[in-house]
């Protein structure tokens, strides 16, 4: 893998996460059937569609099919290119305009979360790279992803504190204590 930056350990492995599809899905979907049946019924009304309630009803369901597969399709793309690696000595993540940047753990200034229509992220802000990288916190992987930010970081890496503020461990969900 050729751009990881200076200092990057190559001999150990890099574990890639990727976001979890049906998750993702299911919020795009939503958004997007939202979306196409307000832009259906604006238009049929301002080209002035007479039509009865079965035709504006056919044209919302055919408006909200074609979105969800066009942002299935799309959104197929965006897993399948987007994952985000976890090495010995850093992360490597993409910036809000989806250019990777890897960032060393020693050099992660701050942790932002932020919730895009639905989507939850953490930004990490490191002075490493020229823009702040986007941790999706719906990776298909959650778990495996927090237990190798902690094992690589260390339990009291900001990020690995972050992480469990986002995902608790059921045990400390049940009992409510965050011991």
């Amino acid at each position: 893998m050729r751009g990881w930056g200076a200092g990057c350990v190559m001999d150990q492995p890099v574990l890639s996460f990727r976001s979890s599809f049906w998750w993702s899905f299911w919020i795009l979907w939503r958004w997007g059937t939202f979306c196409g049946t307000a832009l259906t019924l604006a238009l049929t009304s301002a080209l002035g569609f007479n039509g009865g309630w079965d035709a504006h009803l056919l044209m919302v369901l055919a408006s909200g099919l074609a979105g969800g597969l066009a942002g299935g399709l799309i959104l197929t793309l965006a897993v399948a290119y987007f994952p985000v690696y976890v090495a010995e000595d850093g992360i490597k993540g993409y910036d809000f305009f989806g250019f990777y940047h890897f960032a060393p753990w020693l050099t992660i200034e701050r942790i932002r979360p932020i919730n895009l229509l639905g989507l939850r992220y953490l930004r990490v802000r490191s002075s490493a790279a020229p823009r702040e990288l986007w941790v999706p916190l719906f990776l298909a992987d959650m778990p495996g992803f927090c237990a190798a930010v902690a094992d690589r970081a260390g339990p009291d890496h900001p990020l690995a504190e972050a992480l469990q503020v986002g995902h608790p461990s059921p045990e400390n969900s049940l009992t409510g204590s965050d011991e």
